[in-house]
């Protein structure tokens, strides 16, 4: 019987990857080829943490900018991974492996080029949500999925973050940083844009949204004009960054096709 496996994550509280058992899949431990692939639903490990364990040949199925971003942070932490067998998801584009077709839908989220997933097979549909939210800088994504969603769905697996705790409201990343020309909130990109000289912020690198806020927060606070995160051209001048905007100009990376809003999103 044909299978496909939706993330294989590494759980947040484990210490060492490498003495965790593997769930009992067959085709994790050893080559099946009734395994047809991995869905990688965004670049968090809990999401894709186990799957470096995996047998070299075996399908993955990720977003080409997910996947990009997993690849260049190999030289900054053993939590990465590469996939030598890749099937690039993209927005609303159907897939076909064997007895399934997979739809991935692009979402907002904290990781960059994140994505719920439609599988559909033998007449049944199952949608997976992945991690989403709608306060994001994307959150157009969100409203999006509402007011367009896969019809007739079967089964839904959904992601439960927030389940249980009291109601509260999440303030978008907009609303962290200061209006141009005002004084700086007291929220964490708010610090950033007023602290004299460097700042500096923990973070997760894959928080692209967060990072960016920082940036923003930095430049409209320092008067820093026209430094945005864009793609660098060989042989292309620079901008010329004063040395407060150090942020803003570390932000410049590339951004593959597959991690920007859709047309209409």
């Amino acid at each position: 019987m044909a299978r496909i496996v939706l993330d294989v994550g590494l759980p947040l509280d484990v210490v060492d990857s490498d003495a965790l058992p593997l769930p009992s899949v067959s085709g994790f431990e050893a080559p099946d080829v009734s395994l047809l692939g991995v869905i990688i639903s965004h670049p968090h490990q809990d999401h894709y943490g186990l799957a470096y364990r995996l047998p070299s040949e075996t399908r993955c199925l990720i977003g080409e900018a997910a996947r990009s971003i997993l690849l260049a942070a190999d030289v900054f932490t053993p939590a990465s991974a590469s996939f030598e067998n890749v099937t690039l998801l993209k927005d609303r584009e159907p897939i076909t492996l064997g007895p399934f077709t997979i739809t991935p839908f692009l979402v907002d989220h904290s990781a960059y080029d994140a994505y719920a997933i439609l599988v559909e097979a033998e007449g049944k549909r199952l949608f997976y949500s992945g991690d989403l939210r709608a306060h994001g800088r994307k959150g157009r994504l969100f409203e999006r999925l509402v007011h367009d969603p896969p019809g007739s769905v079967d089964v839904l697996i959904m992601e439960g973050t927030t389940i249980g705790r009291q109601a509260q409201a999440f303030p978008t990343e907009a609303a962290l940083e200061p209006p141009t020309g005002t004084a700086p909130p007291a929220t964490e990109a708010g610090q950033a844009g007023r602290t004299p000289g460097r700042s500096a912020s923990t973070r997760n690198g894959g928080n692209t949204p967060r990072i960016s806020s920082l940036g923003r927060a930095r430049r409209d606070h320092e008067g820093c004009r026209g430094v945005r995160a864009r793609r660098s051209r060989p042989g292309r001048r620079r901008d010329r960054v004063p040395p407060r905007c150090r942020l803003s100009r570390a932000l410049r990376f590339t951004a593959p096709a597959a991690g920007r809003l859709p047309a209409g999103g």
